[in-house]
């Protein structure tokens, strides 16, 4: 029987695989399926369709996804009001949930949770390595507009000027756009020391290499967010000198509370079914989300056996909805391979370890994650490794 529906990267895609083969049986008895597996796309309209699709099927219980933040704004609401839960490896935005401080985000709906970190923390990341470390106080913001580059980028703007920064521009592009030269023209005439990129991979090619046309642009830092983290993109040239904001890749303890499978087995479970690292950072995060559904399934249903059919009895499990959500909302110091995860009352559940990467040699990127800068936690800034 199918109770998951995989929406999501490949790398997500495997992790939640690993997690259902290793958490094994519902009550030991019932099988569970990842179901069809879904491509979220990235987008608002992609949520609308996989919403229609997952609400519309009684096997599926809960979401492991989606993947992009943008995704969520649309397909969350729909969920939420069919009673159901998803619980996000790698959104990240404020919008989703909250400004940590009380208020609800726009897009937030019940019955949505994430595993990964609020961008509040990663914004905050970024403006303190700008500022503390590389000792700038001037900087320019592009974003999309979507979601996850709206959010990320306000939350950069926030905290940048709090540590006595000047947004010299925050510029809206559309996502698909290709000929920036004359923006970028006239960013560099404002003079910022850096150049900030929440963006995905589209925009920020186009940025960056129409950038190295214009001298102007020699000397400034570009810093970009976790969307820009793949090895397709650090590889390029243009993205030389770089930093990237990620989540901590520097796996050194901590095992999943409930399989028993620790950090170091599961990465090595990456490499020996594809002789590689995942190429996003959130497996770890979509490891722990797909056990903690299932815990959270396990906790709210309970086995009737069907002797109408002989002495081999069939066995149905009835799921409480309302219970499944009920268990995540309470999910409290639960150890997983990511780290600590304890839910807050808007499904920010997952703790923020981010590294801040330095890009210095595309040609040669098989180390990156251990080029660490700065790491971060919510306890101390971004702090030099």
């Amino acid at each position: 029987m199918s109770f998951l529906a995989g929406v999501g990267n490949s790398d997500n895609l495997r992790a939640a695989r690993f997690a259902i083969a290793d958490y094994g049986l519902i009550h030991g008895q019932v099988e569970v399926s990842l179901g069809e597996p879904l491509n979220d796309e990235c987008n608002t309209k992609s949520g609308e369709h996989l919403g229609r699709l997952t609400t519309e099927d009684s096997q599926v219980i809960g979401i492991v996804g989606p993947t992009c933040s943008s995704t969520a704004t649309t397909l969350s609401p729909r969920l939420s009001a069919a009673g159901m839960v998803m619980i996000s490896p790698s959104n990240t935005s404020p919008f989703l949930t909250s400004d940590l401080t009380g208020t609800p985000g726009r897009y937030y709906y019940p019955g949505y949770y994430r595993t990964s970190y609020n961008d509040n923390y990663q914004g905050h990341a970024l403006a303190d390595l700008l500022t503390e470390h590389l000792s700038i106080d001037r900087a320019a913001v592009i974003h999309d507009g979507d979601a996850y580059t709206l959010g990320l980028a306000e939350s950069f703007r926030k905290y940048f000027e709090q540590h006595d920064g000047t947004i010299t521009d925050f510029v809206q592009l559309a996502s698909d756009e290709t000929e920036v030269l004359d923006t970028l023209k006239g960013i560099a005439s404002k003079q910022p020391g850096a150049l900030f990129l929440p963006l995905n991979e589209d925009l920020a090619n186009a940025i960056l290499k129409q950038a190295t046309d214009l001298s102007a642009f020699d000397e400034v830092v570009v810093l970009a967010g976790d969307g820009l983290t793949s090895s397709a993109f650090l590889r390029q040239a243009f993205t030389k000198g770089i930093y990237v904001s990620t989540p901590d890749q520097r796996f050194t303890s901590g095992e999943n509370e409930i399989t028993g499978i620790s950090q170091q087995e599961l990465r090595q479970r990456f490499i020996d079914t594809s002789d590689e690292m995942p190429e996003i950072g959130f497996w770890a995060h979509a490891y722990d989300a797909t056990v903690l559904l299932l815990e959270a399934i396990r906790s709210a249903s309970y086995i009737v056996p069907d002797t109408s059919q002989g002495s081999d009895p069939l066995h149905t499990l009835y799921i409480d909805r309302a219970r499944v959500r009920t268990y995540l909302s309470k999910v409290n110091n639960f150890q997983g391979v990511s780290g600590n995860i304890s839910c807050d009352p808007f499904g920010d559940c997952g703790e923020p370890h981010i590294d801040i990467i330095h890009n210095i040699d595309p040609s040669n990127i098989d180390n990156i994650f251990d080029n660490v800068v700065c790491s971060y936690t919510s306890e101390s800034p971004c702090t030099p490794v």
